[in-house]
């Protein structure tokens, strides 16, 4: 079931993290709890400047919480430990000192929108797409909701709670959600390692104090995340979620 794998690689400061999974780089909770260990440690680390977080494959970038470990939740301790994975992710990425720049190749669904949605910097496939299926399946993106709305606004994020319909690359962009497009992978690459390179070579502490700057609007994101957890753990333990799932 936990076939996730997390592996990290590291030139001239800046230090690459890749996930992946066969079942569309789905995040069971041991990629959750690795990635957010590596974050962790990359923060501590003098010798990393910038971190490019990406996935490997050329269709996904990431379909979110994996339901094969959804299906085996039973309790609400099992299911807040699982849902905790994406809290702790996310906390980790706001916490981090260094920039997060990443690489979004394809598609994106539910978790995978809240990690774009906490990264500082986002490059996008033209073709790539997102979309939140939280609440056709019987619960709701509460655990990545505060990113995304920050993110990409209020009545966005509303919109695509609610009708739960594929964005394209271009409405990406338009709302935020991506920082920048590129029309083909290579074109992907190259800017991803731009913008990477450029964050590398500047000033550590004029960005974290930035960072704070565009974080200031969630002075509470840690515990927000926490009681959001909750709700989620205690929804998809219902019969209808089960049936959807």
């Amino acid at each position: 079931m936990n076939n996730g794998i997390v592996k990290t690689s590291s030139a001239d400061g800046i230090l690459t993290i890749e996930f992946s999974h066969p079942k569309g780089n789905c995040m069971p909770g041991s990629s959750l709890r690795e990635l957010s260990k590596h974050i962790d440690q990359a923060a501590k680390d003098i010798t990393t400047r910038a971190i490019i977080l990406r996935s490997t494959g050329d269709s996904v970038f990431c379909s979110g919480a994996s339901f094969d470990e959804l299906l085996q939740v039973k309790t609400n301790q099992e299911s807040e430990e699982f849902f905790g994975g994406f809290a702790l992710v996310i906390k980790s990425m706001r916490n981090c000192p260094k920039p997060i720049i990443t690489r979004v190749q394809g598609k994106a669904i539910g978790g995978g929108v809240g990690i774009i949605a906490a990264s500082d910097y986002v490059v996008g496939l033209h073709s790539a797409s997102a979309r939140l299926s939280e609440l056709s399946l019987g619960f709701g993106p509460f655990i990545i909701g505060p990113v995304v709305e920050r993110r990409i606004g209020k009545a966005n994020f509303q919109s695509m709670t609610l009708d739960t319909e594929w964005r394209d690359g271009k409405w990406c962009l338009q709302t935020g959600l991506f920082s920048k497009v590129s029309e083909s992978i290579s074109e992907l690459d190259i800017e991803i390692q731009k913008i990477a390179r450029t964050l590398a070579d500047s000033n550590p502490a004029a960005f974290w104090e930035l960072k704070e700057i565009f974080w200031n609007d969630i002075p509470n994101l840690s515990e927000l995340l926490d009681k959001r957890v909750k709700i989620t753990g205690s929804l998809v333990l219902s019969d209808f979620v089960r049936e959807k799932v």
